[in-house]
């Protein structure tokens, strides 16, 4: 067996999951298996799961108490028999060509991990992209381009590695369109307890240059990401700030004092988590605090760590971010948010 497609899932929409299935299935290449792992589904559901088994060849189903996706897809490189490991979500979609494409990817330039363009849509493509008979490959062989690249996890904008003309892009904040070695995989485990950004620190970790991994991009494009109403960041989510603060207590000390243009990268990326809890909890229309008490919940957040050690910030930065962070610091970001989306201001 050459390669193990590892789906978690948590009541997928089943018809979603079958597509997912079929766009698997339908490889150009043959040698693999698909393992779902069952994150502690419903009775029912669990039992259609089953049926799937029956339906499609190559599943493995896999039912474990509900733990999380980090664990769920763990738990999955560990029960793969393959030689090498590619992540899926049940609502996503492969292009045909994937599997063939990586694996001959690794074959070619002895890397441990191939990263492939994906394209991040809420619609279903009526047909898939053609293959690119003789893709670009690069090898990310140097220190400055591994850097970039880490970079480009928090920017993805970096290199001509962001968006193309058709939308595609390498998406290193993520482990789709990510084939990679079982044996680097085992030694690089989703981080237990985390549900949001847990693809994130898997990243940032892939890439530290300890661990000395040899890692090419593909400039062909593999997978369509799709974006949903119902996500966890799409959604009202009074657990946001828990869910948040873990990888920010992560990725802080393993960020703050690198070298300054990631740091500030960083901070991008900090930013945008920081307006996500305000939108997405305290903005939100289903947030019964009054306003004070918003204010004073607020406060309690970023006056512990990690958000206190991030909002102290860094002296090389942008005046106009220095100042942000002062706001932050203040608690006076959130009153002007919401005389912002009380003034009509887009989100």
């Amino acid at each position: 067996m050459q390669v193990s497609v590892i789906i978690p899932v948590y009541n997928t929409d089943l018809k979603l999951l079958k597509e997912c299935i079929a766009s698997i299935e339908n490889q150009t290449f043959s040698d693999f298996e698909i393992l779902i792992v069952d994150d502690g589904s419903k009775a029912e559901y669990a039992k259609s799961l089953d049926a799937l088994a029956d339906e499609f060849s190559k599943i493995r189903i896999i039912h474990k108490q509900n733990e999380g996706v980090s664990v769920a897809r763990n738990v999955g490189v560990k029960q793969a028999n393959g030689e090498y490991i590619l992540f899926a979500d049940g609502d996503d979609l492969l292009t045909p060509f994937v599997l063939e494409s990586a694996v001959k990817s690794l074959c070619d330039t002895g890397a441990d991990v191939a990263i492939g363009r994906i394209l991040q849509t809420s619609d279903r493509p009526d047909e898939f992209p053609k293959k690119n008979e003789n893709p670009k490959v690069e090898i990310l062989d140097t220190d400055e381009k591994r850097t970039q690249f880490l970079r480009h996890i928090f920017l993805k904008t970096c290199n001509g590695w962001g968006r193309d003309e058709n939308g595609w892009m390498y998406n290193g904040e993520g482990c789709w369109a990510h084939l990679i070695r079982k044996t680097v995989a085992n030694e690089l485990p989703f981080v237990k307890g985390v549900a949001v950004g847990e693809d994130t620190i898997w990243g940032v970790q892939m890439l530290d240059n300890a661990r000395n991994l040899k890692i090419c991009l593909v400039d062909e494009y593999w997978y369509y990401y799709f974006q949903n109403n119902y996500s966890v960041m799409h959604t009202f989510n009074m657990k946001i700030e828990q869910q948040l603060t873990k990888p920010v207590s992560i990725l802080n000390p393993m960020l703050s004092e690198r070298e300054f243009p990631v740091y500030n990268a960083y901070m991008r990326w900090i930013f945008i988590k920081l307006k996500q809890i305000i939108y997405r909890f305290y903005l939100s229309e289903e947030c019964e605090l009054s306003f004070f008490e918003k204010l004073k919940r607020f406060r309690k957040l970023i006056s512990n760590d990690p958000w206190k050690a991030v909002l102290k910030g860094r002296k090389q930065l942008k005046f106009a971010d220095r100042f942000k962070l002062f706001l932050y610091r203040r608690n006076v970001m959130l009153p002007l948010f919401l005389l912002k989306e009380k003034a009509g201001g887009k989100k």
